[in-house]
């Protein structure tokens, strides 16, 4: 899946670019990623999002506006 993260201390965000999707996830306690934290934790996510956007728009980062041909999305 076409993706952009950040971690900052025990946080981790997670954007997928074909659908948007914000995941948070706290890495102390969920090594694994398996529970999403966005909506308990919105302001975190709201907070990181906006560094990455900011990182991106600093450091002229590609995000992907189209899909890579190889690139087939789940049927998750």
């Amino acid at each position: 899946m076409p993706a952009g993260s950040i971690r900052q201390g025990d946080w981790k965000l997670i954007e997928s670019f074909d659908t948007g999707r914000l995941e948070l996830y706290n890495l102390a306690s969920d090594p694994s990623e398996r529970k999403n934290l966005a909506v308990e934790n919105a302001g975190k996510m709201r907070e990181l999002h906006q560094v990455m956007k900011q990182w991106r728009q600093r450091v002229h980062a590609p995000v992907p506006t189209t899909p890579e041909p190889r690139y087939r999305a789940s049927s998750k």
